[in-house]
């Protein structure tokens, strides 16, 4: 982290210490979780410009659709108010591309993702075990999706962990846009040349 960058972190903890809300009582609060609620904090703060130009990673990406940023904005919304850490208090709204986005964000990447009936006919209840993609640290949160989704938006439903395009199938191991691998999720490597377009 540069100089600037460090500096920047320091004063929006200050301000973090300061404004951020403490969790119901009835909430257990995972270490790993207040990680990703600084983070939601920051980018709510921030926007997605300051905070792209802080992130070790430049998340999110610059070129990401506005409808992906409205998921994220209020995904970091309801990390703020520790949604997310029961089935009883989803995410809610965000659907499953917002979800991974907001993953990404967070610099996580889905590791399981469990499909929980729900009695809604139209609602499931997604339990999704994540590992942070530098220092593998995992966290499982609950994001609740409205069921439906037509066959031709099913793609799109599965972004890449890595640049957010929509691979192929639900199992890709691979994206056909950015080119990064994850066959083996303990050496992920860049598959896409200097010459590939």
């Amino acid at each position: 982290m540069d100089a600037d960058s460090e500096a920047y972190a320091t004063r929006l903890q200050t301000v973090y210490d300061d404004e951020a809300p403490l969790p119901p009582a009835v909430i257990d609060v995972p270490e790993v979780f207040w990680y990703i609620h600084f983070k939601a904090f920051a980018f709510l703060r921030a926007g997605p410009g300051d905070y792209r130009e802080h992130d070790a990673l430049s998340l999110p990406p610059a070129n990401l659709p506005a409808t992906r940023l409205d998921a994220i904005k209020r995904g970091c919304e309801q990390i703020l108010q520790f949604r997310g850490l029961r089935p009883d208090r989803p995410v809610e709204s965000i659907g499953v591309e917002g979800f991974y986005a907001l993953l990404r964000l967070f610099h996580f990447r889905s590791e399981q993702q469990t499909a929980l009936i729900t009695e809604v006919a139209d609602l499931v209840l997604d339990e999704m075990r994540m590992k942070h993609i530098v220092d593998g640290r995992e966290l499982t949160l609950y994001n609740m999706v409205t069921v439906g989704v037509p066959p031709d938006k099913a793609a799109a439903a599965c972004p890449c962990p890595c640049c957010g395009e929509s691979l192929r199938t639900a199992f890709a191991k691979q994206c056909r846009h950015c080119g990064m691998d994850w066959h083996d999720p303990d050496n992920v490597v860049c598959r896409k040349t200097s010459t590939d377009s």
